[in-house]
């Protein structure tokens, strides 16, 4: 069984295609803890998805629809955006894990 990923369009909505068929992959409850506490980062240092974006080198309308938990978020961009908030992945990833 072979899995092959691909970003598709300029939305950046990320598909997997296995046999046949194709369909977008879903935001996890895991993301969406992800990027409410990124979000939440944001507005306490006053930083701006543009700002933000820029810094990443993506969009910032890629980065608003994944901070809206509208697109699957890679764990390369999670990976940059808690470097450049000078947060700890595995922190945040551990915290959401035992739900504090």
């Amino acid at each position: 069984m072979t899995i092959r990923h691909h970003v598709l369009g300029g939305a950046g909505q990320i598909r997997y295609t296995h046999g046949m068929g194709t369909r977008p992959l879903g935001v996890s409850d895991g993301q969406r803890a992800l990027m409410a506490t990124i979000s939440a980062e944001m507005d306490e240092r006053g930083i701006s998805i543009r700002a933000l974006a820029s810094d990443l080198g993506i969009s910032h309308t890629r980065l608003a629809y994944v901070l809206r938990n509208e697109r699957a978020v890679t764990y390369d961009e999670v990976a940059a955006m808690c470097s450049l908030l000078g947060l700890s992945l595995w922190r945040l990833l551990r915290q959401i894990e035992i739900g504090g």
